[in-house]
């Protein structure tokens, strides 16, 4: 959805883009330059620009003007099915099956930096307001806080271990950080997961040594941060925060 809410880019497995204007009900502009399907695409936090993540390992980039790609984002060998912009508009992140997130500078088409968030696809991620953080959720369950001017990982826990992080996102004012699964939302301060430095995540400590290290720091992190609710009948896809710092919750539950 662009930032006026008045048109939408949708993805297709018929490996094509189209741009809808939502009053009119009607298909804008077909892009083509994908061979393969299409998983993911956002537009700018501006509009006019907008990235998709495609099957045949490449980022495109497109403009609303233009029926073909503006530039080429090549490096992920896998899938990519995340995409996101930072806020400034001048880099694109993205996430692939290979495991890897990728941060990009838009105009070069260079790829600034390769990020390892662990031994799981990344599943979910998200970049503060001022791009100083970034933080990745995986299929296992597990959260990592980085820190984009220093190039390193602040914190690591885990929100359900063995459980698919489905969203994570900093809260509108970038003091909070909210992180989802199926069945459980908690809401951790920022400040917090920063002062409790992750040496944990990076140390030597192996194999079931380095397991129960970081349950310990986990239970320490999950009493102390804002447990919303664990709601068995439903399942969350994601949630989002308002500018207003209101959290909502999307699912495709309902009740009888």
């Amino acid at each position: 959805l662009n930032y006026d809410d008045l048109y939408f880019v949708s993805a297709s497995i018929d490996t094509t883009l189209r741009l809808w204007d939502i009053r009119q009900r009607t298909c804008l502009g077909v892009f083509k330059g994908h061979i393969n399907t299409i998983w993911c695409v956002k537009f700018s936090p501006k509009g006019y620009y907008f990235a998709s993540g495609s099957s045949d390992t490449s980022v495109r980039l497109w403009t609303t003007d233009r029926p073909f790609t503006v530039r080429v984002l090549n490096g992920h060998t896998s899938d990519v099915h995340l995409v996101d912009f930072v806020e400034n508009c001048n880099y694109v992140i993205t996430a692939s099956y290979d495991k890897t997130v990728r941060i990009w500078e838009l105009y070069s088409a260079r790829c600034c930096k390769v990020l390892f968030h662990n031994n799981e696809v990344v599943s979910a991620l998200n970049m503060n307001y001022t791009g100083s953080y970034l933080v990745t959720g995986s299929e296992d369950g597990l959260a990592v806080l980085w820190d984009m001017e220093q190039d390193v990982k602040i914190n690591a826990f885990y929100l359900e271990q063995g459980k698919r992080i489905n969203s994570i996102s900093f809260s509108f004012d970038g003091n909070y950080l909210i992180v989802s699964s199926k069945q459980r939302i908690n809401t951790y301060e920022l400040e917090r997961l920063k002062n409790e430095q992750g040496d944990m995540y990076e140390s030597v400590l192996k194999g079931e040594e380095r397991q129960e290290v970081l349950k310990k720091k986990n239970k320490s992190l999950v009493q102390n941060s804002y447990f919303i609710d664990t709601i068995p009948d439903f399942d969350f896809l994601t949630t989002k925060s308002s500018y207003g710092n209101f959290v909502l919750l999307v699912s495709p539950s309902f009740e009888e």
